[in-house]
């Protein structure tokens, strides 16, 4: 299909994983996604927060941090959104790891509330956003992601 990215959620944990044991098997999974030879690079994507009975990761821009670490060759996708949902400023991670980061997939969201709003619908500060892109010079890819009910 001729993809340069290929978005991947690690997901839902049960209740049971510690945050420590789910990074592991990040690590681990995606070891082994990144030594299978792919076409299209695989990024990681920053989700939701979730449920209490299961649990998401990465939620966090700082386990993606974490993650970077330890897997030096990894790359993100952030979700603006989903930042906005978790309450996690993404800026500093932006600018650190702009490198690192080939898509940002931006929609609007609420602290601790809803995402994938239209933009203006929640709580992005949308010229800071562009700004910081600009100034970072970033070169990656801005997808639309916004859920659109009634159509």
């Amino acid at each position: 299909m001729g993809g340069k990215v290929v978005t991947i959620h690690a997901n839902e944990y049960p209740f049971h994983t510690t945050e420590e044991k789910a990074h592991t098997i990040c690590i681990e999974n995606f070891s082994e996604l990144m030594r299978s030879g792919y076409r299209a690079k695989p990024a990681l994507e920053n989700i939701p927060a979730g449920s209490v009975v299961e649990p998401n990761y990465p939620r966090l821009v700082s386990q993606m941090a974490r993650l970077k670490e330890a897997l030096p060759e990894i790359s993100f996708t952030l979700d603006v959104g989903h930042c906005l949902q978790n309450n996690d400023d993404f800026y500093p991670f932006l600018t650190t790891h702009r490198d690192s980061i080939p898509d940002i997939h931006l929609h609007d969201g609420v602290r601790n509330g809803k995402g994938h709003l239209a933009l203006g619908r929640g709580e992005l500060d949308l010229e800071r956003f562009v700004s910081t892109l600009r100034d970072i010079d970033y070169r990656g890819f801005v997808i639309d992601d916004v859920f659109v009910v009634g159509y």
